[in-house]
């Protein structure tokens, strides 16, 4: 068997074949983008602001199945491109991950410390800079 490791990168020299590990494949993050709750109004005036890089947006991350998102009430996980209260316009792909499933819930709970929910500032503190934050990751 031909290997395109360098030798001390080849699993099979120096260690034991089954301490070796191929790492993890990535997995897709992409970004949900709501409307902020669910009226008429809201959804026309930013169809409009858009045009302009601007509006009143609700978004969360997901990946692995799972939203992740940021309120007044904390981290909080739904169904992707449910997001209870708000109105869903896209998904936009972020990029991919090679974090696992349980390192990506060990980062969520990391990041409960620093979004708590009394954090929340609207302007300063909210969805979209903590989406920002976990796709740091």
């Amino acid at each position: 068997v031909s290997s395109d490791l360098p030798d001390g990168d080849n699993p099979g020299r120096g260690c034991a074949a089954s301490s070796w590990r191929a790492p993890p494949k990535p997995t897709p993050v992409v970004l949900h983008i709501y409307d902020v709750g669910q009226s008429v109004e809201v959804r026309y005036c930013n169809t409009v602001l858009r045009n302009f890089g601007t509006g009143a947006f609700h978004c969360g991350v997901e990946v692995f199945g799972r939203e992740w998102s940021f309120e007044g009430r904390g981290i909080f996980q739904c169904h992707p491109r449910h997001c209870h209260g708000h109105a869903y316009i896209e998904t936009v792909p972020v990029g991919q991950t090679v974090l696992t499933q349980s390192q990506v819930l060990q980062l969520i709970a990391m990041l409960h410390k620093e979004w708590a929910g009394s954090s929340y500032d609207l302007l300063r503190h909210n969805c979209c800079h903590f989406c920002n934050d976990q796709c740091q990751w």
